[in-house]
């Protein structure tokens, strides 16, 4: 990290970061190392989080299409395609159901991203989603929107 001249003063040293400050300084640790406050997550970030945490394991359909969450990364594969990965990204969480986006990063559609809604009911796992703009707003095949009705597979 690059020390240069302050533009404001902390009270252990007269330094800033090049980078932006995220957090605030809570004081020296010794050895010129210094000690920040981690940024407090929102509601947002801990329903999200909290809900990831539930789609955690592998989900199977009857006809042979499989799901698997582990952390914010997930894998999909059916009989026809895939399998294909990426990252998780909760769009929003509501009572009944959760949008999200799942940002493909391997496989045969590799930098596009699935627009769905995903919906817990103990050990089902409701899906639909599409690689079109508009988020799918019921549990449904339709035009381009993939239904699953997803059973968590035992660990």
């Amino acid at each position: 990290m690059d020390i240069v001249p302050s533009v404001e003063r902390f009270p252990f040293r007269c330094c800033v970061r090049k980078t932006p400050r995220l957090s605030e300084p809570v004081g020296p640790l010794g050895n010129g190392q210094v000690a920040f406050k981690r940024p407090a997550a929102s509601a947002r970030e801990i329903a999200a989080k909290k809900e990831m945490a539930r789609w955690e394991g592998t989900w199977e359909g009857d006809a042979g299409e499989k799901l698997t969450f582990k952390g914010d990364r997930w894998t999909s594969s059916t009989p026809t395609f895939g399998p294909v990965a990426g990252k998780v990204k909760v769009v929003e969480v509501r009572e009944k159901l959760t949008l999200v986006d799942l940002v493909t990063e391997e496989g045969e559609t590799a930098g596009v991203t699935v627009k769905a809604i995903l919906r817990l009911d103990g050990d089902t796992l409701e899906y639909s989603g599409t690689y079109g703009e508009m988020r799918p707003e019921e549990f449904k095949t339709s035009d381009g929107v993939a239904y699953y009705s997803l059973k968590r597979k035992p660990k």
